[in-house]
């Protein structure tokens, strides 16, 4: 049986939206730790503003928090080059969420590539137009809200009960209210 269906084109953006939640999701530490290091240069900046040096500091932790996503975007931008230069298209996939797996095809020969067991999920992302499902580190999938209708929450708590995980936005308060729900049922 069929419980959801649903077909995603990417493009720029996508690769680039995956390739930002694949970083938020797997290099929290590091993401952590670039924040962290730039606060300190700007404060360090900030209280030696009077020398020359100061200025130069808070500048370089200023541009470290503006390019967070420096290292992700860099990627997605390498991806697509790769494809244009290639001539190949962009994919274009087709999921099936079935009972036990989500099946995947390629559009628009609808040649079914493989699947992917809800057990072999390792990570659930979300963000304001699309649910992300991480096979691995290297790997994952996205789903279009707007694609899904009014069938998004329907969505979540079935992926949610099928692979044991709850879908992170990668916001700390967002999650933390999430986590706080769930305590509460």
């Amino acid at each position: 049986m069929i419980y959801f269906e649903t077909e995603i084109k990417h493009t720029d953006k996508t690769l680039e939206a995956l390739a930002r939640m694949q970083y938020n999701l797997f290099n929290a530490k590091t993401k952590i730790f670039w924040q962290i290091a730039s606060v300190v240069l700007v404060f360090i900046g900030v209280l030696n503003f009077s020398a020359y040096w100061g200025i130069l500091v808070a500048a370089a932790g200023c541009y470290m928090l503006t390019n967070i996503y420096a290292i992700p975007s860099h990627t997605a931008h390498q991806v697509s080059d790769q494809l244009k230069n290639s001539g190949m298209a962009y994919p274009h996939s087709r999921y099936r969420f079935l009972e036990n797996e989500m099946e995947i095809a390629s559009l628009p020969s609808g040649q079914r590539d493989g699947s992917l067991t809800y057990a072999d999920v390792c990570k659930l992302g979300e963000d304001l137009q699309y649910f992300y499902l991480f096979r691995k580190d290297s790997g994952g999938y996205m789903i279009s809200k707007t694609a899904l209708g009014d069938k998004s929450a329907s969505f979540r708590s079935f992926i949610e009960q099928k692979t044991g995980l709850y879908f992170s936005r990668g916001i700390p308060i967002v999650r933390f209210i999430r986590f706080l729900k769930r305590k509460r049922r």
